[in-house]
């Protein structure tokens, strides 16, 4: 069951039901969800044996394989939509708590300093719903060492979710385990010494770590009293809490090794007494909840309860994108997951079991000792496995195959007049996912049953993720990973090749009884696929939530049973000539194809490694001729097939490749600023025809290379590629495959195929001699094709004219059509728009402490340049010779010093702090223009939901009665929100250009802060008026103040085509 939330808490109270669906009322408002339907457990049907007499790819997988259970719990770590789908976690993750991140604690009482293990959690909002009194602190210069714990393993339920935990300190279930959650944190501490961890990550609606040692490893940053929260409840006495004086800094912690407070807030305070969690009879019973007493002079009301918890569950949202959880680093060579065929009575005991009920907690004492027996190996092993990044590259496959089968799915099922139409673009589809790996000579007459012809392709598109890897190095949970990927990979490609057996005559057929059967075939095969593979990616909110909805899970409890900083200018704008704002934008779109496809025009350079593992394609359309020099490079196959069917594969060997990344569409070629960052690189001034001299400028740029151990630099047009200066290092061979050739519709002289080209014929290898990779093309395949006439480039006069276009000669036997160029076209364009998530590029990583930016100030010439021309428009090549010079000066120090920075995660920060306001940035803009006749709802609900973006930080003890002239009331609070993300950081350490990063968050974060500021300003007494003129004006100026913040942060996750898309359409930004 999945549901949309409504995002308005006033007023209003959560029902829940479990007969069907679930229902949220808030006064007039309500939505309704359907419940989600279990993904089937099911293993894929056997096929016909008369189909599979020669095919061994044909086979099903075996009832009681795990490959595909274990690749997705993979794919899901640290995912809080796949966790909080698949409640009962199977794995566990050594991981490490990076440098710079932040942990919240908040709790009721703020006089009792703690005594033993706490919790705390990853954002304020969720430790602000335990308690008003919240600390913050910072990881220190070391990594914390955890372990992780997968499924929602902090929701104290009965029904397994706390499995793994019982086993890995108890080795069995204990009755009424579950709600001994003060013993599991001291016990698991204990237990956890002689291995030297620090604390245990684990997940309810959020994320939260027990934390053993608040002595060791962290730093305080800051604790706040925060404004009370009205929970509609008086308890006896009528006084306030305990220890709560509303404006008081809670006192700091002492400097010896006791920190934080007594007992976590989660035995303090619950949300409602309709969502209180049991309580064990040894617990003492929770302090009673008084009517909070708000600060002296506060007008309107305060947050409520449900405002607060619903700010919780949406602040666990954040983590919903594949990067998952930022700050936490998994060591994915280490993982040990409870599907490993070798825990056997775990294999018996799912035999027949839906799919939600599955539990570790079902395993036998012996493989518990085998369990512990593993976990102590992976815990003091030195040895580190094969630096491989299985992150992502399991999150590519999930990337190139979830939306196109969910499509697939959506398609065959579709209501329609033209069923011809439907099995032609089908078939067409499910040849678009093969063509990459589509090697074929001749089609036997006997096809249907004789598949030898398909081997090849079954193989290549098997084996597409593994077969490169280096095995040598593995660790043995690295050798479960790897085959956990080879079967998921067999099973989709063998569905496809049963589709594509039944698709490949199929447009010879026209009774429309038949090819209606024939659809819902192929529907059924690819539900089948999706129910055995399980991801979560495909449980969603349909329809899509509205603008004043949340898409969340059901989820435990919810649904389941001080001296005042000076500051005070904070409310006054100032921003003429300001960068701040610019350089963080530019940096939380690196690498992100949707942000440089929006902001074509780069303007950052920064220093990369490609990582071990990572695969790269090379696309042509001659075979024959070895290359002489620089080549292009992409990281999807269906890019490269795109230049030729000629399609080379190699992979990233045992050390980085050492790259530069040039933002922005660098790799497209036009003359509006695109590549003026590689002109002023290797030029220092932009070039008359520059753009069109792309041959000489790779030579050019890798010559200039070499004194720095520059392997390529990586660039983006439609899709990321590299252009690769050597391709005898560091990178070696994995296939070279003639693949279908494509219909791009023209015909050249003579009528016949390419000179070189004999349709199935696998290119030469590479010689065997020293010199191995002397592999690819004399020039790059964009000077030798185009997809269609209309998309032809520009031809400079001096290069020389293209290889004349063929009609494609089919393979023998061959039946239907072949893919037409505008198909892959359309094919790569979307493998570049699989790379729109925050992760961004799965294999390249980013040195962000060697960042260059040219937005940063002290290249004055580009601040003058940029004074009243359009933000589209601005471009690096304004800069002045001397400014180069400083550029040069800077590359030359990133390039060539040997100190590393201060290891903050500045991608994790900088999208933290996206995720924490984009969303709700968007929603206010979208409330606040709503057309309503309720206007006073519109001023009440805009008020609290300013009030909730700065309640983390809302420290006040008195507001003076001149609030709207005196703002010394609102300094603290916009101090602390100013530098919520900046404060801790380890500054000594930094580079001049984390420096620069440092900035940028705190220019943006002060602009956000002072706009909720100015509209707070106006909001704190705006209850109090009832005239609908005054109401309006004022929802106005508000939308005004939002967009206008918006306008200037220019995010590019604002853009977004409305209404959406839908199931037969991708949005894209090219």
């Amino acid at each position: 069951m999945r549901r949309c939330l409504l995002a308005l808490s006033f007023g209003g109270f959560l029902a829940l039901t479990f007969g069907g669906f679930l229902e949220l009322s808030f006064g007039s408002f309500s939505a309704r969800a359907k419940r989600q339907a279990p993904l089937s457990t099911e293993p894929p049907a056997q096929l016909d044996p008369a189909k599979i007499s020669a095919s061994d790819w044909s086979v099903s997988p075996d009832l009681d394989e795990t490959g595909h259970l274990i690749f997705n719990s993979a794919s899901g770590l640290l995912n809080h939509w796949h966790n909080a789908y698949y409640r009962n976690g199977h794995s566990i993750v050594p991981a490490t708590i990076a440098p710079g991140t932040l942990l919240y604690h908040g709790r009721w009482q703020a006089s009792t300093p703690p005594d033993g293990p706490e919790w705390v959690s990853f954002d304020p909002e969720h430790s602000y719903m335990f308690g008003w009194n919240v600390y913050t602190f910072v990881v220190g210069r070391e990594p914390l060492k955890v372990l992780y714990l997968d499924g929602s393993s902090a929701a104290g339920m009965q029904s397994e979710t706390i499995d793994t935990q019982e086993i890995l300190w108890h080795g069995e279930l204990r009755e009424g385990g579950w709600q001994d959650e003060r013993n599991e944190i001291v016990e698991l501490c204990d237990w956890g010494k002689k291995y030297g961890i620090h604390g245990f990550v684990r997940m309810e609606f959020d994320f939260e770590i027990m934390l053993c040692n608040f002595a060791q490893g962290i730093n305080l940053v800051s604790g706040l009293t925060l404004l009370p929260i009205n929970r509609s409840r008086r308890g006896p006495g009528g006084d306030l809490p305990q220890g709560h004086e509303p404006g008081k800094v809670p006192p700091s912690p002492p400097t010896d090794s006791a920190i934080l407070i007594k007992g976590h807030s989660r035995f303090e305070t619950s949300l409602d007494e309709r969502l209180e969690l049991p309580r064990p009879s040894g617990m003492p019973p929770r302090p009673p909840w008084e009517d909070p007493i708000p600060p002296k002079g506060w007008m309107g009301s305060l947050l409520s309860e449900f405002s607060v918890a619903f700010r919780a569950i949406q602040a666990g949202n954040w983590h919903n994108a594949p990067s998952g959880l930022n700050g936490v680093i998994l060591d994915h060579a280490s993982a040990i997951s409870f599907f490993d065929p070798k825990y056997t009575s775990l294999v018996e005991a799912r035999r027949g079991v839906d799919r939600m009920k599955w539990r570790a907690g079902n395993i036998t004492k012996s493989d518990v000792e085998l369990f512990r027996a593993e976990l102590d190996v992976v815990l003091t092993r030195k040895e580190k496995g094969s630096d491989v990044r299985w992150d992502g590259l399991i999150r590519s496959v999930v990337e190139r195959h979830a939306d196109r089968l969910e499509f697939l799915s959506e398609w065959f099922g579709a209501d329609r007049k033209n069923v011809t139409e439907a099995i032609v673009f089908a078939r067409q589809t499910v040849l678009e996912m093969l063509a990459p790996y589509f090697v074929v000579d001749s089609i036997p007459s006997d096809y249907k049953t004789n598949l030898t012809w398909l081997n090849p392709t079954m193989h290549y598109c098997s084996t597409a993720f593994t077969s490169h890897l280096p095995v040598d190095d593995f660790t043995p949970q690295e050798h479960i990973l790897q085959g956990a990927v080879k079967v998921v990979m067999k099973e989709i490609c063998r569905t496809l090749g049963v589709i594509w057996l039944d698709a490949f005559d199929a447009e010879e057929t026209r009774n429309e009884g038949e090819q209606r059967n024939t659809l819902n075939r192929w529907k059924e095969e690819v539900e089948r696929l999706m129910g055995w593979l399980g991801w979560a990616v495909w449980v969603k909110c349909k329809p899509a939530c509205g603008h004043f909805e949340l898409c969340s899970l059901p989820q435990w409890p919810f649904d389941m049973g001080p001296e005042s900083p000076d500051g005070g200018d904070d409310i006054i704008p100032r921003y003429l000539d300001e960068t701040g704002h610019l350089i963080f934008n530019s940096a939380s779109g690196l690498l992100n194809h949707w942000h440089n496809a929006y902001y074509r025009n780069g303007h950052s350079i920064v220093p990369a490694t490609i990582a071990p593992g990572t695969l790269l394609y090379h696309g042509r359309r001659q075979a024959s001729t070895p290359p002489d020099g620089p080549e292009w490079v992409s990281f999807d196959p269906e890019h490269s097939y795109m230049f030729g069917w000629n399609v080379y594969t190699f992979v990233v060997g045992r050390e980085p490749l050492k790259v530069l990344y040039l933002d922005g569409s660098s790799a497209a070629n036009m003359q509006s600023g695109t590549i003026d960052t590689q002109e002023i690189l290797w030029h220092g001034e932009l070039r008359e025809g520059g753009w069109r001299d792309e041959r000489n400028e790779i030579v050019e740029l890798c010559d200039w290379g070499k004194k720095y151990g520059i392997h390529g630099f990586v660039r983006m047009e439609f899709d990321f590629e590299i252009m690769l200066c050597n391709f005898t290092q560091g990178i070696s061979l994995v296939s070279g495959l003639t693949l279908l050739p494509t219909n791009r519709g023209r015909r050249g002289p003579g009528g016949g195929p390419p000179p070189d080209h004999k349709p199935g014929k696998v290119p030469p290898g590479p010689p065997t001699d020293s010199d191995p990779l002397a592999i690819l093309v004399k020039s790059h395949s964009r000077f030798e094709t185009s997809l269609d006439g209309r998309l032809e480039p520009p031809r400079p006069p001096e290069m020389p004219p293209g290889i004349p276009r063929e009609d494609p000669i089919p393979p023998k036997g061959w039946k239907g059509s072949l893919l037409s160029g505008s198909s892959v076209t359309f094919s790569a364009i979307q493998a570049g728009n699989w790379h729109n998530a925050p992760s961004g590029l799965n294999g390249v990583i980013l040195d962000h402490a060697s960042t260059i930016s040219f937005f940063d100030p002290k290249y004055t010439s580009l601040v003058e340049a940029r004074r009243g021309v359009d933000r589209m428009k601005w471009r690096a090549g304004n800069i002045t010779k001397s400014d180069v010079e400083l550029f040069r000066a800077d590359l030359d120090v990133v390039l060539t010093r040997k100190e590393k920075g201060s290891d903050v995660r500045w991608d994790g920060l900088i999208r933290s702090v996206v995720e924490r306001h984009a969303d709700r940035l968007e929603f206010l803009s979208e409330w606040l223009g709503a057309d309503r006749k309720n206007v006073t709802e519109g001023v009440v609900f805009a008020r609290q939901t300013v009030l909730e973006m700065l309640a983390p930080y809302f420290v006040v003890d008195s507001i003076p009665s001149d609030y709207k002239t005196n703002l010394t009331w609102l300094n603290p609070t916009m101090h602390y929100c100013s530098t919520a993300f900046t404060s801790h950081l380890p500054v000594d350490d930094f580079t001049p250009q984390e420096h620069v990063l440092q900035g940028a968050v705190e220019v943006v974060m002060k602009e956000i802060c002072r706009t909720l500021g100015v509209i707070w300003l106006d909001a704190f007494d705006a209850e109090e008026t009832r005239n609908e003129g005054e109401q309006r004006n004022t929802l106005n100026r508000w939308k005004e103040e939002v967009e206008r913040l918006m306008g200037w942060l220019g995010w590019a996750v604002w853009v977004k085509c409305k209404p959406a898309c839908g199931p037969f359409l991708t949005a894209m930004a090219v």
